[in-house]
């Protein structure tokens, strides 16, 4: 299969709901490596992204009529690319992924009531930036099940990962994916990074930090 090579700025997003109550949140932004490309092991997630230059409001409208269209349910997991002025969606999963808990951790909830919420109900719209804290998803080598305990009694860590994955020409390694959270400004979510790289020598990469640096001064 041959696909056309769309250059740009890599976002995701994620549709929550049932038929009838949709939540098309605002955009995550990825970090990419020096070959454009997101870094399995050293990539940063970022969001929301709410600045009104990126006019995503129209895909918004686009995805929720799909949503209600094809009557959607749970999680559907959308891959985006923008490039001068225009968005492009790429992919479309209608399942859990590797972007919940950080959507999650920007909703304030657990993955679970996500799915809970979707069939009760909720007076909340996720979609709407005033309903949303901010989110940064990092990654970092593994670490001992005490470490992580410690980890996750910072009230702004809102959900560790232990993982394991293969790449290309190594061997099998084994992480941690971390997601911490703010709901004060966006610049808190650094403050947050650094006091968890003192807490915890080498638990932040120096990429990990310029990554996040970059995408947290760049994105509204």
């Amino acid at each position: 299969m041959v696909e056309e090579l769309i250059q740009g700025e890599q976002f995701g997003t994620e549709i929550h709901g049932i038929e009838g109550r949709y939540s098309v949140l605002p955009p995550i932004a990825f970090s990419v490596n020096k070959d454009g490309i997101t870094d399995p092991l050293n990539s940063v997630k970022f969001g929301p992204v709410t600045d009104p230059a990126y006019h995503f409001e129209k895909v918004q409208e686009k995805l929720l009529n799909m949503a209600q269209t094809l009557k959607f349910e749970g999680t559907v997991q959308v891959d985006l690319v923008y490039r001068n002025g225009e968005w492009f969606i790429i992919e479309i999963n209608p399942r859990w992924s590797g972007m919940t808990t950080t959507t999650a951790a920007k909703e304030g909830r657990n993955p679970r009531a996500i799915f809970v919420d979707s069939i009760l109900g909720t007076d909340k719209n996720y979609s709407m930036k005033r309903n949303l804290k901010y989110a940064l998803n990092f990654k970092m080598k593994a670490r001992t099940q005490e470490e992580l305990v410690r980890l996750y009694e910072n009230p702004h860590v809102d959900y560790i990962m232990q993982l394991e994955t293969t790449v290309t020409g190594m061997e099998k390694i084994n992480y941690c994916e971390v997601v911490i959270s703010t709901d004060q400004g966006k610049e808190d979510i650094l403050n947050v990074l650094n006091e968890l790289g003192e807490e915890f020598p080498g638990l932040v990469s120096d990429e990990v930090k310029a990554n996040a640096g970059t995408l947290i001064q760049k994105y509204e």
